[in-house]
């Protein structure tokens, strides 16, 4: 039972404290995860609500950060009862479609479109598809596919108001959870992580990964600059990864850091 002071700013903001039914801070391997209901029957985020933990809250709402997957399960249900319709074509309608992103979209697992590439995952025979290791298709947890050129899109649409607000765009992105285990400069908005390195301007981020993918996309609008890192395999970006993010830091312009530290609930 997930407590009623629970709200949709703290599911955005993984502050909920709610227990996850896929806890990174407690999963060992990323590649070999499986879970209760197998990934085949797995369609909408409805499919989830049977797997969440039967477990204490991790802490009050709105008194911790924690990243949570079950958190943003249960906002894609709430926008399917809100709307009517599956989360995967609410996003295609309102963000994919409003943002002219059009290689990207919530694609079957065992019917991929053309020019979409496979996740690889690494086992003692070799090299095998990750076809059996994730759900069948993506939910408001992850696993949509998408381009690097689509990310731009992205990015830029958001900037242009093209879907957003700027006062949401702006709650999004502001930094609000520091995220200690993602560095000493790492913070989470609602939705978005957000680097704001010391007295630097912070800057948006989005990253992922799970078995056979990985991926990272930033954002850095005072200069219009979109990176964006793709890998079909669990450790494909990280290393590169690290290098972008801190050539960028150190070349940021000056900001009151006042402006980058606010915590809210």
């Amino acid at each position: 039972m997930v407590s009623p002071d629970v709200t949709i700013k703290h599911l955005l903001a993984h502050t909920s404290g709610i227990p996850d039914y896929y806890d990174e801070e407690e999963v060992d391997d990323f590649e070999d995860f499986f879970l209760d209901i197998p990934w085949y029957r797995l369609k909408h985020p409805t499919d989830y609500l049977p797997l969440f933990p039967d477990k204490p809250v991790k802490f009050p709402p709105g008194e911790g950060f924690s990243y949570c997957n079950g958190g943003f399960i249960l906002l894609g249900a709430i926008v399917e009862a809100v709307t009517g319709k599956p989360f995967q074509a609410f996003v295609q309608e309102r963000v994919f479609d409003a943002l002219g992103m059009e290689e990207s979209g919530f694609f079957p697992m065992n019917a991929l479109p053309e020019r979409t590439a496979f996740g690889y995952v690494k086992k003692p025979e070799g090299w095998i598809t990750n076809i059996y290791h994730l759900p069948i298709i993506g939910a408001s947890d992850g696993g949509a596919f998408t381009t690097a050129a689509d990310m731009q899109r992205f990015w830029r649409g958001l900037w242009a108001e093209n879907v957003l607000s700027p006062d949401l765009r702006g709650l999004f992105w502001k930094p609000n959870r520091r995220a200690e285990d993602e560095g000493p400069d790492v913070y989470y908005g609602h939705g978005f992580w957000v680097k704001a390195p010391m007295a630097r301007t912070p800057f948006p981020f989005l990253e992922g990964a799970d078995a056979g993918v990985s991926f990272q996309s930033l954002f850095i609008p005072e200069s219009d600059t979109v990176i964006t890192l793709l890998s079909n395999t669990l450790e494909g970006i990280w290393p590169l990864a690290g290098i972008i993010h801190a050539h960028i830091a150190g070349n940021l312009p000056a900001h009151s850091q006042a402006d980058t530290t606010t915590e809210t609930t």
